[in-house]
């Protein structure tokens, strides 16, 4: 059984022209990892596994979520180790936490952004909201 093709935008490193496999290219029976440009000729690969050009990428919903719910996961796991940081010396135990709130915050900035940017393209996201 072969692997889905990776969908990625394409452009031909020789002319910059853009890449878009059609038709039964497109399909996971015609997986490639060499692409010839229809503009001048040239042959390419543009990642170690088999791709497909696209005209756009499309969110994948559950690969999404599952995202959010393991950055969620990672936050309660840094909380925990804050948590846990009260029994170490004073300046083990500040740099511990520091590190750890520095984490956090990254992590929930990330949320934030994504929240954001759901506000302007509603997706997977706008499920957990409601």
């Amino acid at each position: 059984m072969l692997d889905a093709p990776i969908p990625m935008i394409l452009f031909c490193p020789a002319c910059v022209t853009r890449h878009i496999d059609e038709g039964e290219w497109a399909t996971p029976e015609k997986a490639h990892r060499k692409h010839l440009c229809a503009n001048c000729g040239h042959i390419w690969k543009p990642a170690l596994v088999s791709t497909v050009g696209v005209r756009e990428l499309v969110p994948e919903p559950e690969r999404e979520l599952d995202d959010v719910k393991t950055t969620l996961e990672e936050i309660n796991y840094y909380r925990a180790k804050v948590d846990a940081c009260v029994h170490l010396p004073v300046i083990r135990r500040h740099t511990a936490v520091d590190t750890a709130n520095k984490i956090i915050d990254y992590l929930e900035v990330s949320l934030l952004v994504r929240a954001h940017d759901e506000k302007k393209n509603p997706g997977p996201y706008s499920k957990m909201t409601k």
